[in-house]
């Protein structure tokens, strides 16, 4: 069977903390360190919402998350198994293996079918397998809006520079427009943004025409 696309997401660490239970604490100690880094990062350090996660950000950090938890685990071997999920992410999770001999991570070799530096030891497996389906079926939950934002368009001086989005996104209203302009029907916009509701293609469509009528 083949497996289908990464959703495209991106998250703040708000949303990525509650999807990985990692404190956002963490998260930031961790890009200090050089552990993990989120795919955006902007410049200014007291910019909020600077660090923008992928899915496969977001995998990964879950992944690193259920090894920390084992406490014989060592920051060391975290980072370890931060470079290996650098490495090997592309690879099918079937195949991804992590796994406990002793204190020391090791990893399973899908071409020599073995673990790494674990000659014929017993080694105690982390199943992370199912982490990627486990995301894809928590997003729509961390994506969710209040009622209130429905249909409603705003600003956000930290957000694409103060230009209009639909209010609890990080959608521009100027992208809805792009699809209206190229003969997109509604139903067919919300095939592209599907947290999205008729309500907000419909605001931004009136917001985006007015500005035009008013230019």
């Amino acid at each position: 069977m083949t497996a289908s696309p990464d959703p495209i997401v991106a998250l703040d660490s708000n949303r990525v903390s509650k999807l990985t239970g990692i404190p956002k604490s963490t998260l930031a100690d961790w890009e200090k360190q050089g552990v993990f880094r989120a795919s955006y990062v902007d410049p200014h350090p007291r910019t909020p919402f600077r660090r923008i996660y992928s899915f496969r950000d977001v995998v990964s950090l879950r992944t690193l998350a259920m090894i920390r938890r084992e406490p014989q685990v060592s920051f060391k071997e975290i980072r370890k198994a931060s470079e290996y999920l650098s490495r090997n992410y592309n690879s099918p999770w079937s195949e991804l293996k992590f796994g406990l001999l002793g204190d020391k991570l090791v990893f399973w070799d899908p071409e020599r079918k073995r673990w790494t530096h674990a000659s014929g030891q017993d080694v105690l497996e982390l199943h992370v397998d199912g982490i990627p389906e486990e995301i894809k079926r928590a997003i729509p939950g961390a994506l969710r809006r209040d009622a209130s934002d429905i249909g409603v368009i705003t600003t956000n001086r930290y957000v694409h520079h103060n230009r209009p989005i639909i209010a609890g996104t990080r959608i521009p209203t100027s992208s809805i427009w792009a699809f209206h302009a190229a003969g997109y029907s509604s139903d067919r916009i919300l095939k592209e943004y599907p947290h999205l509701k008729l309500e907000d293609i419909e605001a931004a469509r009136a917001f985006e025409h007015e500005q035009r009528q008013a230019a």
